[in-house]
């Protein structure tokens, strides 16, 4: 199996949570999943989870980078996938199930070993919090980091303490992936637009653009209380 430097920092890694924050065809979710995938060959019994938006964005995206870069090497060891179950089985028992939840109540109560947040701007912080504490050795969340969200304020910028020390961070773009034509690299080189470099070339967080009432702030409930209002007849 071919793999990229990420695949080798992910068998080093020794922290509950590994944090993957890349820029367009930067090879994270691919490698994520032959780094799942190896772990359920390697150990016998292994539950990983592997969840997103939702089960069609997973089928579009995770599956088939699956599929096309990880499966053909597992097979010869057995890996079979059960469609219905959207769930990879591998002869020493361990399993890899691709699954959505509907919030974080439906995410209550299931333990693995493993769990892959795909796209996890797209997922809630309080779907991450009710898996991660039932992951018993690793969770990975990746990303395009378009804007700033809850793995930056509550893991990152440290606003959950609970999480401190606790988390390991690669920021990754297309540079480090050693598979992509150099029409791709040269395509995202060739961007023109700042925002959407900084972003996808670079892997840098972004801000929120096109917002219509963008010069409004966010005002504190105890503030609001002070404020005086004319009553409208």
């Amino acid at each position: 199996m071919e793999t990229s430097d990420l695949f080798i920092e992910l068998q080093k890694n020794t922290k509950p949570i590994a944090i993957l924050q890349g820029g367009g065809d930067a090879g994270k979710t691919v490698t994520a999943l032959q780094f799942l995938a190896t772990e359920c060959l390697k150990y016998d019994k292994q539950i990983v989870t592997v969840t997103g938006q939702d089960l069609p964005n997973l089928k579009r995206g995770a599956l088939v980078a699956f599929d096309r870069y990880a499966l053909p090497d597992l097979v010869k060891y057995g890996a079979r996938f059960n469609k219905a179950e959207t769930t990879y089985y591998f002869p020493n028992g361990s399993l890899m199930e691709l699954k959505s939840f509907k919030d974080e109540l439906d995410a209550r109560g299931s333990e693995r070993d493993y769990l892959f947040m795909n796209e996890a701007n797209s997922q809630e912080y309080k779907m991450f919090w009710q898996l991660e504490r039932k992951t018993r050795k690793l969770t990975i969340l990746d990303y395009n980091p378009t804007a700033p969200f809850w793995v930056h304020a509550n893991l990152i910028e440290g606003g959950e303490p609970q999480y401190n020390g606790k988390w390991a961070y690669w920021q990754l773009d297309h540079r480090h992936n050693p598979f992509l034509s150099q029409d791709v690299h040269d395509m995202y080189e060739a961007m023109t637009d700042p925002e959407l470099h900084r972003v996808y070339a670079r892997g840098e967080t972004g801000m929120v653009t096109g917002l219509i009432l963008g010069h409004f702030k966010k005002m504190k409930a105890e503030d609001f209380d002070k404020l005086k209002f004319d009553r409208v007849s």
